[in-house]
């Protein structure tokens, strides 16, 4: 855990994963990078969106008995709507994220099985991908805009960047998702539906007439 002052305001800045390479200020909302120890100032985002997810930062969990803590969120938006990507940070320092799109929820990570990728230039083509020994075909295709980014977070989710998400299902309803950044950048996660009580999620938001989700 790396602890600073933000270089804008002077606000606590706190680094939770050793990955995380930007962390959004709470008091400012100025975009600080970590190049090693040192702070970069990159820009300011916008206050957030109000939505009615019952996610939040400090929120905590359970995943195969490993808990962890939600450190980031970005939002995203495509053409029919936006979702919401949680980062996360497991006790024992690996990391993930709960992806939120109307009511319904998956936990992703970076995947631990070979696969092969084609040139950059080539995988906005992929019909189908091979991760170990699960066999994804593709199931979406969407051009997507961050709109705002809150937290720490494992890379640049600066507001107005775009990136491209390619998505791909297998038979047994496990799915891997590819999202393409606009400089070149590609990254890939596998992961599985879920919901917040598999998730043991505990500090959620508590609106008024709803019970717990």
């Amino acid at each position: 855990m790396l602890k600073a002052p933000c270089p804008s305001c002077g606000g606590e800045l706190i680094f939770r994963s050793k990955t995380s390479v930007l962390c959004v200020c709470e008091y400012c909302r100025s975009n600080v990078v970590r190049r090693d120890v040192n702070l970069e100032l990159i820009g300011k985002q916008s206050d957030m969106l109000e939505d009615m997810s019952p996610l939040q930062l400090g929120v905590t969990g359970k995943y195969k008995n490993k808990r962890f803590h939600i450190v980031g969120r970005q939002i995203l938006a495509w053409s029919d709507g936006r979702w919401n990507e949680w980062y996360i940070v497991f006790s024992d320092g690996r990391d993930g994220w709960i992806s939120e799109a109307q009511g319904e929820y998956s936990i992703l990570f970076k995947p631990t099985g070979k696969f092969h990728l084609p040139a950059t230039n080539e995988i906005k083509d992929l019909e189908s991908l091979n991760i170990g020994k699960t066999y994804y075909k593709r199931t979406d295709y969407k051009e997507v805009e961050c709109l705002a980014s809150e937290g720490e977070l494992p890379f640049q989710a600066i507001e107005g960047s775009r990136s491209t998400v390619i998505d791909f299902a297998s038979r047994n309803e496990e799915f891997a998702s590819i999202e393409l950044e606009a400089t070149g950048g590609a990254h890939v996660y596998a992961g599985v539906f879920t919901s917040l009580g598999k998730l043991s999620i505990s500090g959620i938001r508590v609106f008024d007439g709803w019970g717990r989700p």
